[in-house]
C-alpha cells in the first residue's frame, strides 16, 4: 500500500491520523513498512505510529518518473 498527500496539506497531521486509523483497524502484527531515506515526512509519519527502522537496502525508485537507485529505510511495527 502507498498513500499520497497533496503538498498544500502537509504539515496538518492528516498522515499520522489516517495511519492511526489504519492500525485501529488492522490488528495483524508484526507490520512492515519502508520509505526512502529523503521522505522525511513519510518517515515522520510511521515513526509517531510506532514504526522503528529495521534496516536499509538499495532500491529503483521507479515512481519517481526515472529509474535511480536510492536508498530506502524498512521499518517493522510489532
Amino acid at each position: 500500500m502507498t498513500f499520497w498527500i497533496d503538498r498544500g496539506h502537509w504539515g496538518r497531521g492528516i498522515g499520522s491520523q489516517a495511519l492511526a486509523l489504519l492500525l485501529a483497524q488492522v490488528p495483524e502484527r508484526p507490520l512492515l513498512a519502508g520509505t526512502l531515506v529523503d521522505n522525511l515526512g513519510s518517515l515522520a509519519v510511521l515513526r509517531r505510529n510506532g514504526f522503528r527502522e529495521i534496516g536499509r537496502e538499495r532500491i529503483l525508485a521507479r515512481g519517481r518518473g526515472i529509474e535511480v537507485e536510492v536508498e530506502a529505510i524498512r521499518l517493522r511495527l510489532d
